[in-house]
């Protein structure tokens, strides 16, 4: 009896580690996403802006 109980708690602590590992993964992953979606953007914009000020020297 002992032994399946210890078996469960086991079991259960993997389980718990587990989840929690793949939490912070998920919430890693979406936060360099979000981070490079940002960085993206923002690198368009200033190249946007960088081909209007080049429009508006050469015309």
């Amino acid at each position: 009896m002992l032994l399946v109980a210890s078996v469960v708690v086991v079991l259960l602590s993997l389980a718990v580690v587990v989840a929690v590992f793949v939490l912070v993964s998920f919430v890693v992953v979406a936060a360099v996403s979000l981070v490079v979606v940002e960085a993206t953007s923002f690198v368009l914009a200033v190249i946007c802006l960088l081909a209007e000020v080049i429009m508006l020297l050469f015309c």
